[in-house]
């Protein structure tokens, strides 16, 4: 499962203390034919650097639409790389993770 940010960028994608991205992780792969994503639950956790409440990193909910979740992604801080987790539950009961990383850096 990859991690898909929006705006896509060439080279390497740091985003920006201001700016707000869209997250979408596709489990596509993992569905049967006529599964669908009934939930999802979206949790952040600081890899390097320091950010007490990481969570603030997500802003409002999370959207499904087919085999696609997607989350607005805000702020963070300054020289902080996360962990940003999708917990999808299917229609059949399966149990899927996404998993991905967002630097933060307002260097060039």
């Amino acid at each position: 499962m990859a991690l898909t940010l929006t705006p896509t960028f060439t080279g390497q994608r740091k985003k920006r203390t201001a700016e707000k991205w869209k997250a979408t992780f596709d489990f596509a792969e993992d569905l049967a034919s006529g599964e669908t994503i009934s939930s999802s639950e979206w949790v952040v956790t600081v890899v390097q650097g320091t950010d007490a409440t990481p969570s603030g990193v997500l802003s409002g909910s999370p959207t499904i639409s087919g085999s696609k979740v997607t989350h607005l992604l805000q702020a963070g801080l300054d020289g902080v790389t996360y962990c940003i987790r999708c917990r999808a539950t299917t229609s059949q009961g399966q149990v899927l993770d996404g998993l991905g990383h967002l630097e933060v850096s307002d260097a060039c």
